[in-house]
């Protein structure tokens, strides 16, 4: 799929669709767009986002970049599509993945979410770059189609972005308390300060850096908010939970003039900020590893992500498949650096493999 042309409908044009079809079009994609906001679809080809408006006969990706109850509603359309076209794959952006791969259950459709964002809402803050160095999470399950995967796979390395295999339950567990939660806390802080405002008109002129950099997200599209949180109530109520708890320890604190306790957390934090991944880069020689599967349901969802659970990125990914047997062989690109603990992790889920270096 990397820089090869076909048929790309976007469907949803706000600022991630918007960027999604810059990116297609600049990778050699012809890409069609629709939304339900008229203005945004004339944006969207006034400013040449997308080539067409509508919907294109023989196509061969479509993303689905609106919000999740909006997917729940176009599900039997992409079921339908996914069944006439054999060559069609399909993903979506939504920042909960549950419900979305509960309503389109197909082999060929591949749940995605891209850990990336803007202050800008709608087209009018589309890029093609938006996704460079950011971790894009894609989520197999037990159907899914590893030719598809590897498409998809390949897609999101074209954007700049790091694809990140993760089981659909554990993405939603884990965004819970990245981003959702976050969110919800810049917003909760964000409205306290407006009301305190009303009061003292001069404390918003005395928002600097930190409350700026603390409630950044809540300048984000409101639209699309509701349904992530509340299908993803549960994960966020245990943070909130947890959260909760903190506080009242720093409360306590606090009250009590524990300067040493408050010292602890200060520098905890500190160390852990610190430690936060920055972007993946590749950097040194590579090696392809070959990993013999058996055709059964459920291979390819395990393989990678055993690679995440290890923190190894996948770099490329290919299906080989064998003419003298029901299985075939999973070739994953990866630094060499990460064979060890990718082949650790294989051994130990019973996997055989070999290694071949090759060049970047």
């Amino acid at each position: 799929m990397s820089a090869s042309r076909g048929r790309a409908l976007v469907i949803g044009l706000g600022l991630i669709g918007g960027s999604l079809a810059a990116a297609l079009r600049q990778q050699g994609w012809e890409v069609w767009g629709r939304d339900l906001d008229p203005e945004r679809a004339r944006y969207a080809i006034e400013h040449d986002i997308v080539d067409r408006i509508d919907e294109p006969a023989g196509l061969d990706l479509l993303i689905l970049a609106v919000p999740v109850g909006a997917i729940v509603v176009l599900a039997p359309e992409v079921l339908k599509l996914l069944e006439a076209n054999n060559n069609l794959v399909a993903t979506d952006v939504a920042g909960v993945k549950g419900l979305v791969l509960a309503s389109i259950a197909h082999p060929r459709f591949v749940g995605g979410h891209p850990m990336a964002g803007a202050e800008l809402v709608g087209p009018q803050g589309s890029r093609p770059d938006l996704f460079v160095g950011a971790t894009w999470v894609l989520c197999p399950n037990e159907q899914t189609d590893a030719g598809a995967f590897a498409r998809l796979h390949s897609l999101v390395s074209d954007f700049g972005a790091t694809p990140m295999a993760l089981q659909a339950r554990e993405h939603d567990r884990l965004v819970a308390m990245v981003s959702h939660l976050p969110h919800l806390v810049a917003v909760t802080l964000m409205n306290q300060a407006h009301e305190a405002a009303a009061e003292d008109p001069a404390l918003l002129r005395l928002a600097a850096g930190g409350f700026r950099d603390m409630t950044r997200v809540a300048s984000g599209d409101p639209r699309i908010w509701p349904d992530l949180v509340l299908e993803n109530r549960g994960a966020i109520l245990e943070g909130i939970k947890g959260l909760q708890d903190g506080l009242e320890s720093i409360a306590r604190a606090l009250q009590d003039g524990d300067r040493a306790f408050i010292a602890d957390r200060l520098t905890d934090a500190q160390l852990a900020r610190r430690s936060l991944p920055v972007a993946h880069k590749v950097g040194g020689s590579l090696n392809a590893i070959r990993v013999p599967v058996s055709d059964r349901a459920g291979v390819l969802s395990e393989i990678t992500t055993a690679a995440s659970s290890r923190n190894v990125s996948i770099l490329d990914i290919e299906i080989a498949h064998s003419a003298e047997s029901a299985g075939g062989v999973l070739v994953l690109v990866i630094e060499r650096r990460d064979l060890e603990a990718l082949g650790d992790e294989l051994s130990t889920r019973g996997y055989r493999f070999s290694s071949v270096e090759i060049e970047p």
